[in-house]
């Protein structure tokens, strides 16, 4: 496992007033004692290789190169002195997977590509973590980086990919495989009373294969459930998962639930979950 633990460090702001209700449940909204229910929690960033690297198998690992670049974009980064989060970014996450990802908003991919020499093949950088400060920290390290022609020239599967760069923002302290640490921030979490919840049971539909012994997969998905129980369609996000068909399903599924907003001192708030649904063939 090649891990790279080196740090900047940030600090977290909000970025959204706390709701406040009277007795007559007005519009005023609800007051509670905020610092009875915040608690700070150290959340480490790391740079991954991204998904479509990740998942080859063990004949094709994952490039070496992949950890070069995520590298070279740690010795260029440059910590935001703060990161604002919007409440539900704050409200402590539920999760039913086990992957390395951050929570808070902070999960997102950054993808570029680099011509023959090492330089950036075009103005294309994505990166798309929830939060804008982030976005630029990681988007300001690699132009730094190219500036300084730090970026060694493609080889190997990378080179015959067109440069294609496929990074992922993961849990540096939880991540299983080869990770880059990138920046240490103090988030400060609001412990809920009740956690967000499931009101029906999604109905999956299966997708419909010629064979019968056709592939399963597993697709996580992240979403935010506000305050009145509805999912944020604007907040929906793949983290994980290989066909196109199984996340249509699970998609599919996720439109048709209800949920239970989660509370805190009878105040409804908005909730960031992560859910994975388990596509499995039976065979007999």
């Amino acid at each position: 496992m090649n891990r790279l633990a080196l740090f900047a460090a940030a600090a977290v702001t909000a970025t959204h007033d706390l709701p406040a209700q009277d007795s007559s449940h007005t519009s005023v909204g609800c007051y509670f004692d905020t610092a009875s229910f915040v608690r700070p929690a150290s959340v480490a960033i790391g740079l991954a290789p991204g998904w479509r690297v990740a998942t080859l198998n063990a004949e094709k690992p994952v490039p070496q190169f992949y950890l070069l670049v995520a590298q070279v974009i740690r010795e260029h980064y440059l910590a935001p002195k703060t990161i604002g989060l919007p409440l539900w970014a704050r409200t402590g996450m539920i999760r039913t997977d086990t992957l390395a990802t951050v929570g808070h908003g902070f999960d997102g991919t950054v993808y570029f590509r680099l011509d023959d020499t090492g330089q950036l093949a075009d103005d294309s950088i994505w990166v798309t973590t929830d939060s804008p400060q982030m976005n630029a920290s990681i988007l300001g390290a690699i132009r730094r980086a190219d500036s300084a022609k730090a970026f060694p020239p493609p080889d190997g599967d990378v080179r015959r990919d067109h440069g294609r760069i496929v990074l992922r923002t993961v849990n540096f302290d939880h991540a299983r495989g080869p990770v880059v640490g990138l920046v240490r921030l103090s988030v400060p979490i609001l412990d809920v009373d009740r956690a967000a919840r499931f009101l029906n049971h999604p109905r999956i539909h299966f997708p419909d294969y010629e064979s019968e012994t056709g592939p399963g997969d597993d697709i996580t998905l992240q979403f935010v459930v506000n305050e009145s129980g509805s999912v944020d369609p604007g907040s929906v996000r793949i983290l994980q998962g290989e066909y196109r068909d199984f996340a249509r399903a699970a998609l599919s599924g996720l439109a048709g639930a209800k949920f239970a907003p989660a509370q805190v001192a009878g105040c409804e708030l908005p909730q960031l979950l992560q859910v994975q649904f388990r596509f499995r063939v039976s065979q007999f």
